[in-house]
């Protein structure tokens, strides 16, 4: 098997990390540090696209970007689901999953999202 790379499909690398430690909370900071790493490698900033100078039709679907913005804060927050579980309506087969750095919860066919689900 080819190696994920971290730069163009960064979701694949996350999910094997959350694989391989949760439901531990190990899974973050291996996560965080593993691009930490990545990018002090040989100037591999200047890699990573930037969303002020490249149109979106250049760039991958959830791959890796820069972007230069300003932070404010809102009246109305928003949440994430950091770790969530679903449940095959067909076998019941449980499946957890992790919602950090995605913008939709992953559920599959004949999947619904146990929002009843204690940590």
């Amino acid at each position: 098997a080819l190696p994920i790379s971290w730069l163009n499909a960064p979701l694949g690398l996350v999910q094997e990390r959350f694989a391989q430690k949760c439901p531990s909370l190990d899974w973050q900071r291996d996560v965080t540090e593993y691009f930490k790493e990545r990018l002090k490698e040989n100037d591999s900033v200047n890699w990573v696209p930037s969303l002020n100078d490249v149109p979106l039709h250049y760039l991958k679907p959830n791959s890796i970007v820069r972007f230069r913005c300003m932070v404010q804060d809102m009246f109305d927050p928003e949440f994430y689901m950091g770790v969530y579980e679903t449940v095959d309506t067909c076998t019941k087969a449980r499946v957890l999953h992790f919602g950090k750095y995605r913008d939709v919860a992953e559920c599959g066919t004949n999947q619904e999202i146990d929002v009843d689900r204690k940590s």
